[in-house]
């Protein structure tokens, strides 16, 4: 390629740095659909038109619906597992502060869960994708701060590991798929603070006691 041919290249595809700016743009709009549209129809129009861009850039970016989709949840499971990595880091023992971080990162973006709902029943290639990606990593950093608890002696010895792992899961998505029952229903409002009550709840399940208290 000749140096005519590459300028004209990056004309057409924008600096490096508009081209993160978009990108972002487009999938904080399709996440701003799922989280007040739930479960219903998203067009590619609507969220072109929720980052003020041209739909041909949806295309452009991702290829079709089914690749806006994957990168979408890519997206989200990258800043919960972000979150998980860094309360790991700094305090590895602290099951309750693990949690913590993540309830809290799934409940600033409730769009996750319902996206989440709609991989599992939909396509199988993007259900197969979230398992092979996703799930494994999830599953290693839950497991992980179950192991570390268990071996200071902190984790209930009843417990069977692949049903707290999920127990875990469950907690975590749950609440925000079902938001506007469990509002009803139960007179709980299923915000950041309610992720942090939760995230108490799980380690209060999960964890022994002792006579000082609730230990891990």
């Amino acid at each position: 390629m000749d140096s005519s041919t590459s300028a004209r290249s990056q004309r057409r595809r924008g600096p490096r740095g508009q081209d993160a700016a978009i990108k972002t743009a487009l999938l904080e709009a399709g996440a701003s659909l799922y989280a007040t549209k739930g479960l219903a129809p998203i067009s590619l129009r609507e969220i072109a038109d929720g980052a003020r861009v041209n739909p041909a850039m949806v295309r452009y970016y991702f290829k079709d619906r089914h690749g806006f989709l994957g990168a979408l949840l890519d997206y989200g499971y990258e800043a919960v597992l972000r979150e998980a990595r860094t309360h790991a880091e700094v305090a590895p023992s602290d099951l309750e502060n693990l949690l913590s971080g993540i309830f809290r990162a799934v409940s600033d973006r409730p769009w996750l869960p319902i996206l989440l709902m709609q991989t599992v029943l939909g396509g199988s290639e993007l259900r197969d994708a979230f398992i092979n990606q996703h799930v494994p990593r999830m599953r290693a950093t839950l497991r992980d701060a179950l192991q570390r608890a268990a071996g200071a002696g902190d984790l209930r010895r009843d417990l069977d590991p692949d049903l707290a792992l999920l127990t875990l899961v469950s907690m975590m998505f749950f609440p925000q798929v079902a938001r506007p029952v469990v509002s009803r229903a139960f007179g709980v409002t299923v915000d950041r603070q309610f992720g942090e009550r939760l995230a108490g709840f799980a380690t209060q399940l999960l964890c022994s006691n002792s006579a000082g208290g609730r230990r891990c």
